[in-house]
């Protein structure tokens, strides 16, 4: 695609990343005060990241888009943004995780200057992250922890990287780990996961989570979210299976460096 002689490439970041990381997303779009302009690529995954940063910031002009817009667009002068979900069913299949993610790299790389990616390791499917961006000839910035390594998933985010991880798994090791995102959705994820056949049978999941051999639930307070809801949800689920409740206070410094470092690839002051 020829870029029109006014757009303003240096200005344009573009975040794809999985759903689980709505409230994170969220957060690093609300705090960068230089953002004018959201443009979210419509699917069944965008209305929640399009109602949260609008609930934060009601400032910010968030447009759904249709991804048929990415062949012609053209964004306004102010720095904007561009955000592609995806679903976390996609974790099913790494690979099919990475085919979907490169796709949407190169969709979008003639539009964006440089390219965040909320995801970890994933199963192996983004190890070789370097590879992918230099084929797609992109800037691709992933999240890492201080350390410089890829963190493992989702949740090793939240905890502050590689390390903090695994000394963490050692000590909850037969613990359900929510973040309010786990815990909003989790009948929903697990299905998508084929945990669950049904999303609605407690009884199977009473089954299942019994021979998992879990004995409590670990509340990751990351300090995103609607507070009360992630209290309550975490309290029903923790009574459904009996589960103790434990609670662990994460850090945002692996999301928050990892969006400097993408922010800066565009020039930023």
């Amino acid at each position: 695609m020829v870029l029109p002689s006014r757009f303003p490439r240096h200005q344009v970041l573009g975040i794809i990343g999985c759903q689980i990381f709505e409230d994170e997303i969220a957060h690093v779009v609300y705090n960068d005060l230089e953002v004018t302009n959201v443009y979210v690529i419509d699917s069944d995954e965008s209305k929640g990241i399009i109602n949260k940063i609008r609930r934060l910031d009601p400032e910010k002009k968030v447009v759904r888009m249709a991804e048929e817009w990415l062949e012609t667009a053209t964004v306004p002068r102010e720095r904007s943004i561009i955000i592609w979900m995806k679903p976390i069913s996609l974790h099913q299949s790494p690979a099919k995780l990475r085919e979907d993610v490169t796709s949407a790299i190169y969709r979008i790389r003639h539009i964006c200057h440089s390219i965040m990616l909320f995801y970890g390791i994933c199963g192996n499917a983004f190890r070789s992250i370097d590879e992918i961006a230099k084929r797609a000839k992109a800037k691709v910035v992933i999240l890492k922890d201080e350390k410089g390594y890829i963190v493992d998933d989702c949740i090793c985010t939240m905890v502050g990287g590689t390390e903090e991880y695994l000394e963490q798994l050692r000590s909850s090791s037969l613990a359900f780990q929510f973040t309010p995102m786990w815990a909003a959705n989790w009948r929903r994820f697990f299905n998508e996961f084929q945990i669950l056949r049904n999303p609605d049978d407690m009884e199977q999941a009473q089954i299942i989570f019994e021979n998992m051999g879990y004995d409590k639930v670990l509340k990751l307070e990351t300090g995103l979210g609607n507070r009360k809801a992630f209290d309550d949800q975490i309290k029903e689920f923790s009574d459904k299976f009996s589960l103790k409740v434990e609670s662990f206070e994460c850090t945002l410094r692996v999301v928050d460096s990892s969006y400097k470092k993408a922010r800066q690839l565009l020039g930023a002051r």
